[in-house]
């Protein structure tokens, strides 16, 4: 489906926890990609800890996975060419506001992990915010994570 299961199973051999189930993924997907998320898709994640802690731990760091970016960069150039096809010979990137708008998408990613991290609580939890609270990020990101640590009382 994505980068993440590969690279998580590998953390999870490294940390000595069981890689995460395919309903763990899967629910996790379902909670990063959902638009109003009224089904219950945080819930389930904060329930299936501590095997989505290192989901979300690894979207946190990493943001979405390549292959969901790749295509939401696509669909976002093909908006862009309908509004401003390409001049001739012009190098085919993101316009700002669709930039943007990828740049909404990963971050939409970290914040949501941020979130379900903070509800679950953990030890492994608190080490992933605050593994990401020593990267930079967005700026909103950055306000989410602080204020997560600092909610939960963990100390860094």
């Amino acid at each position: 489906m994505t980068r993440f299961p590969r690279a998580v199973a590998g953390l999870a051999l490294v940390l000595g926890c069981s890689a995460p189930s395919d309903l763990t993924v899967k629910a996790v997907h379902q909670y990063m990609e959902c638009i109003e998320c009224v089904a219950g898709e945080q819930d389930r994640v904060v329930a299936l800890a501590p095997e989505s802690v290192l989901l979300l731990g690894d979207f946190l760091l990493h943001g979405p996975p390549v292959g969901a970016v790749k295509l939401r960069r696509d669909y976002l150039r093909e908006l862009q060419r309908k509004q401003y096809p390409p001049a001739a010979g012009v190098v085919d990137s993101l316009r700002p506001p669709f930039r943007r708008a990828l740049e909404n998408y990963d971050a939409k990613y970290r914040l949501r992990a941020i979130d379900a991290l903070a509800l679950i609580k953990s030890p492994a939890a608190v080490v992933a915010l605050c593994d990401a609270s020593l990267a930079t990020h967005r700026s909103d990101v950055d306000l989410a994570l602080h204020r997560a640590i600092t909610q939960i009382g963990a100390v860094c």
